[in-house]
C-alpha cells in the first residue's frame, strides 16, 4: 500500500493528529504515528430522582380525589332524583285514587264524620278519612318508625297489624269512622272529624285491602293527612271534600318529629349515617279536592 493511501485513514484513526515522523520510503510496516487511548467513561444509570417521584405521586392523589369527589356527587345527584321521583309518582297514585274514590261515592250531609283522628297521648298516631264506598286508613310515621318502647309502630291496629303506611278498605257504610271501630263509647266532634283518644290495642277490622305506598325502597311514609270539613251544595246534593297530606322519607322523622310544619328534610348527624345508610332525604306536601256524586242518599 502507498503511503499516499494509507494517510487518510491514519489521520482518521488518530484523529488529525499525524505525527511528523513521516518516512518517505515506501512499504514501511512501521507505525506512522501513535494515538492516545481514550479514557473509558463512566456512564450513569437513567432514572427519577425522589423529588420527581413525590411530585408524581401528588399528581396522582389530587387525581383520584377529584375523580372520587366527581363519582359521589353524581351518586348524590342519582339517589336525589330516584327520592324525588318516588315521593311524586306515590302522592300522584294516592291522589289519584282518592278522588275517584270522592267522585264515585254517594253523598251524605256533611255533618256526618267523615274522618277520624287517632289520638295517641298528646299525639296523633293516624286516622281514617271515610269516602262512602271506600275509607284510608294512616299512621304517622313517626309512630311507624318508633322502636323506642314495647308499643313501637303505634296502638292501633288493622286486622291484628301495626305494618301499615295508608290502607284502602271498602267500607260502604263508612262503619270504620264511628267511635265504636277502636272500642270508644264516644268521640269529640271537631267540624265533622272525630278525635277518637286511643286505649290499649285496638284492632279495626278492613275487608278488601290494599296497600297504596309500598314499604319497599326508599319506605315512604305519611307525616300528616288532614281532611277539611266537607261543604254540601243544596241544588246538586254533591258533597265537595278537600285535604292534604305530606309524604317523605325517613329523614324527614328527625326534623318534624310531629311537627309538620317544616316540611324540610335534616342532613345526615354523623359521618357514619352519611357513609352508611343515608339515602337523600324528600318531602312534599300535597292536597287534593274531589266532590261527590251528588245523587241523594247516605253512604
Amino acid at each position: 500500500m502507498r503511503l499516499g493511501e494509507l494517510l487518510p485513514s491514519l489521520q482518521g484513526h488518530c484523529g488529525g493528529e499525524l505525527a511528523t515522523r513521516q518516512r518517505r520510503q515506501e512499504g514501511v510496516q512501521a507505525p506512522l504515528c501513535s494515538c492516545p487511548r481514550r479514557a473509558g467513561r463512566i456512564r450513569r444509570a437513567s432514572g427519577f430522582t425522589i423529588i420527581e417521584l413525590m411530585l408524581a405521586m401528588t399528581f396522582v392523589s389530587i387525581l383520584i380525589i377529584g375523580i372520587t369527589v366527581l363519582v359521589m356527587n353524581i351518586q348524590g345527584i342519582y339517589r336525589r332524583g330516584i327520592a324525588t321521583r318516588e315521593v311524586n309518582s306515590t302522592s300522584r297514585s294516592v291522589v289519584d285514587d282518592i278522588t275517584r274514590a270522592i267522585a264515585s261515592a254517594p253523598t251524605t250531609s256533611a255533618n256526618v264524620p267523615h274522618a277520624v283522628e287517632f289520638i295517641n297521648g298528646s299525639r296523633v298516631e293516624g286516622g281514617v278519612f271515610c269516602t262512602g264506598f271506600y275509607s284510608y286508613i294512616w299512621k304517622q310515621a313517626d309512630f311507624l318508625w318508633d322502636n323506642s318502647s314495647s308499643s313501637g309502630g303505634g296502638a292501633v291496629q288493622v286486622n291484628g297489624s301495626k305494618d301499615y303506611r295508608l290502607l284502602k278498605a271498602r267500607d260502604v257504610g263508612r262503619e270504620l269512622c264511628q267511635p265504636s271501630a277502636i272500642g270508644a263509647s264516644t268521640c269529640p266532634n271537631n267540624n265533622g272529624k272525630l278525635l277518637c283518644p286511643v286505649a290499649g290495642s285496638p284492632n279495626l277490622t278492613a275487608t278488601d285491602t290494599t296497600e297504596l305506598i309500598s314499604s319497599g325502597g326508599l319506605e315512604l311514609a305519611l307525616f300528616d293527612f288532614d281532611i277539611f270539613k266537607p261543604a254540601k251544595s243544596n241544588i246538586t246534593d254533591q258533597v265537595f271534600y278537600a285535604g292534604s297530606f305530606i309524604l317523605g322519607t325517613p329523614r324527614g322523622a328527625n326534623v318534624l318529629g310531629g311537627l309538620v310544619s317544616a316540611e324540610v328534610c335534616e342532613p345526615p348527624s354523623t359521618t357514619a349515617d352519611a357513609v352508611l345508610d343515608f339515602q337523600y332525604c324528600s318531602i312534599n306536601k300535597f292536597n287534593f279536592a274531589a266532590s261527590s256524586l251528588g245523587t241523594v242518599g247516605e253512604g
